[in-house]
């Protein structure tokens, strides 16, 4: 099962990196479809169990549906028996299914995926973990500017083991174009 999942991953990222752009402007100005932005994920300050996770990205629009990026991960979690720091690395692709919800509301509705190496160091017996994810799931796209926008995402991870991250993940991002 985790051979057919992974290959259908793989087939969801080879052809949004490899789809022809639909519209005639992104070829015109190819800097405008670049965009930068980070995610808060899993935040928890609050208890005695703290989480702080920041997830900075670069990403490309290949046409007006489809976009693709790389960022890094850093993550921090803490409770009073032991700390983890965590740091890693992600590829992503994403496809708009709705456009526009309603004329009078500005939000999307996109399907996300994404591929992450995590390494992990555990601060109380100095030990070290490389993990795998898949992250697959839904996610909301609000403008909040001309060109900038507050994305609300709802991610499963399909690898799942004994210490795995919590289903589901929860993200909130901000995006804004590179120029």
């Amino acid at each position: 099962m985790k051979l057919y999942i992974s290959i259908l991953y793989i087939l969801l990222l080879s052809t949004s990196v490899f789809a022809s752009p639909q519209d005639s402007t992104a070829n015109k100005h190819s800097k405008n479809n670049i965009f930068l932005g980070v995610y808060l994920n899993d935040l928890n300050l609050w208890s005695q169990t703290k989480i702080i996770e920041l997830s900075p990205f670069a990403g490309y629009r290949i046409s007006p549906r489809i976009e693709v990026g790389i960022g890094t991960k850093f993550r921090l979690y803490r409770n009073p028996l032991y700390s983890i720091y965590s740091w890693g690395a992600n590829g992503f692709t994403r496809y708009t299914v709705i456009k526009k919800l309603h004329l009078t509301l500005p939000v999307s509705i996109f399907v996300h995926a994404e591929y992450e190496y995590i390494y992990n160091i555990n601060k109380k017996n100095e030990s070290t973990t490389e993990r795998l994810h898949y992250w697959t799931g839904l996610g909301l796209s609000q403008m909040i500017g001309s060109k900038s926008f507050l994305n609300i995402l709802v991610l499963w991870n399909l690898h799942q083991y004994e210490q795995a991250p919590i289903n589901p993940s929860f993200r909130l991002g901000f995006i804004f174009p590179f120029f």
